[in-house]
């Protein structure tokens, strides 16, 4: 597995924005924008991860790092085979209680929590789901790429896209690049901005793909 440290980031960073010296962004602006992006990132490319649940009713709180939901794994009838459920992206409660569906209920995005329509007949069960990468904050701290190494350069690309915000970044500092400064040029790098944004979209269109198959499959719904 590839993982790059977030020294390593914020270098590769401050090139790209030309600007080594760190005399527009501080290196504290640039982690901020590097840990939005990665947060980004693993949302559109989220980490294949599991939590178990001891089994106590109907209703479950989502891990806190979900961003994607996928299956639940456990003993769902009287079968000694263990069962995957499959996920509904409705609200709890829009089905007939007379005809709950067989497939889990998810309040995610609105709510964070899952209900299972069917208690596990054992004593625990398994959620899996997609997951956003913790934060980094030590220079040392390194971003797990997994197999997908071009993940770098999709953080770097989206990084670069908040570092030229309105709010990213003061007015004063990026009017020097306007050709007319006595223009009320608002943040004459919008364009350079959007650039790396649809770098950063063409990157995911391209690779997303394959993550995938990170995740368990569904044996039947």
């Amino acid at each position: 597995m590839a993982t790059v440290a977030l020294s390593t980031l914020r270098s590769t960073l401050q090139t790209f924005l030309k600007d080594t010296a760190a005399k527009k962004w501080t290196a504290t602006d640039l982690d901020t924008f590097i840990n939005l992006a990665i947060t980004q990132w693993t949302t559109d490319v989220p980490i294949a991860s599991s939590n178990s649940y001891n089994v106590a009713g109907h209703e479950y709180d989502l891990p806190d790092n979900a961003t994607d939901v996928r299956s639940v794994y456990g003993y769902f009838e009287s079968s000694s085979t263990p069962e995957y459920l499959a996920p509904m992206q409705i609200r709890p409660g829009a089905f007939v209680p007379s005809d709950e569906p067989r497939r889990y209920v998810v309040g995610f995005p609105t709510e964070m929590q899952f209900y299972l329509p069917r208690i596990p007949r054992g004593t625990s069960f398994t959620l899996y789901y997609g997951a956003t990468h913790t934060p980094l904050s030590a220079d040392s701290d390194t971003l797990n790429l997994r197999t997908h190494r071009w993940g770098e350069l999709a953080v770097i690309y989206y990084a670069a896209y908040l570092a030229f915000l309105p709010y990213a970044a003061s007015r004063a500092r990026l009017e020097q690049w306007a050709r007319k400064q006595d223009l009320n040029v608002q943040n004459p790098l919008a364009e350079e901005g959007l650039r790396y944004l649809e770098a950063y979209q063409a990157l995911i269109e391209r690779h997303t793909e394959p993550v995938t198959y990170e995740f368990v499959g569904l044996e039947r719904v």
